[in-house]
């Protein structure tokens, strides 16, 4: 943690280039190496940073969001008592943005979708909480109570997809994902990959149908036999 002084000092140059040493009220402080650079051209206890932090709800502990974000330009007011020549907390983000993403930050859908704008995380709702999904669809939770050889459809984000190497030298891909509720490991065999190779690598929310199958007590895994792309942002506005 660094503070501000706001105190100027005299840098004493090498060759003059690099930098050997500066002096700071009197004394002298010798330089053995410089990490970085940064500068500090203006006020960061700005009204926009601060509307950020309350719409990602850094301040819910003191209240409504709404009601908190009309009370900003009161705390802006009393900036000259903070201190000054500090970098804006987020200086690339465009005021306008927040128009677009609705007025009522106490939603659930609202919530996410600052969070995602701003932090690019899904901390108050998960995207497929909005999704209006068939009675047929199986949450990752509930794996666990699905007999083997059942067949399941699952649906969800992908953490990542796998294609080690096999001894017999046919691909076998695996794909990781989750859907808010749990993990599910998805087995992606050859015949299955020609079918839907479209998709593979290359989306990263999906629909699998496949069958459940266990190879162990804690080991379980989908074994696909068809995958498809899930608009999940088009399915609410």
């Amino acid at each position: 943690m660094s503070k501000l002084i706001g105190e100027s000092v005299k840098v004493c140059r090498k060759d003059g280039s690099s930098i050997a040493a500066f002096i700071w009220r009197k004394r002298l402080y010798r330089v053995d190496g410089v990490i970085g650079w940064w500068r500090e051209p203006s006020e960061w206890w700005n009204g926009e940073a601060i509307r950020l932090f309350v719409r990602v709800g850094a301040f819910d502990s003191l209240g409504d969001r709404d009601e908190l974000i009309q009370q900003v330009s009161k705390l802006v007011n009393l900036k000259h008592k903070a201190g000054r020549g500090a970098r804006p907390l987020f200086e690339n983000i465009v005021t306008e943005h927040a128009s677009t993403i609705g007025t009522t930050l106490n939603d659930r859908k609202a919530k996410m979708m600052v969070e995602r704008e701003l932090l690019s995380l899904d901390l108050s709702a998960h995207p497929l909480d909005f999704y209006s999904f068939d009675s047929g669809f199986t949450k990752m939770r509930d794996l666990s109570q699905i007999a083997t050889g059942k067949t399941v459809k699952i649906a969800g984000s992908v953490i990542r997809y796998q294609a080690p190497p096999t001894r017999n030298g046919n691909r076998v891909v695996y794909v990781i994902m989750e859907d808010g509720t749990g993990v599910a490991d998805v087995t992606v065999f050859g015949d299955t990959q020609e079918k839907c190779g479209q998709v593979l690598f290359r989306e990263g929310w999906l629909m699998v149908r496949g069958k459940v199958q266990r190879r162990g007590p804690k080991s379980l895994s989908s074994i696909a036999d068809d995958l498809a792309a899930l608009s999940v942002w088009q399915s609410h506005p």
